[in-house]
């Protein structure tokens, strides 16, 4: 779906960002309770996010990945 949608993806929302791994030039927000930082040092562009969070916070880091 990453490569064969009809529309190039912006960015992948995930709770799993190794299973992008074999994509690393899409953005991903990685979202957990307790984000463990190694799981997105091989991504070009990757945020994490912790929960809860406020939306304005998942607002912010839509608006990092897609600048």
């Amino acid at each position: 779906m990453l490569r064969q949608g009809p529309e190039p993806v912006q960015v992948v929302i995930t709770n799993k960002p190794l299973e992008f791994v074999s994509t690393p030039d899409v953005p991903i927000l990685y979202v957990a309770a307790c984000p463990d930082p190694e799981m997105i040092r091989g991504f070009g562009r990757a945020l994490s996010l912790a929960k809860p969070f406020h939306p304005r916070d998942l607002l912010d880091c839509l608006r990092k990945l897609a600048d």
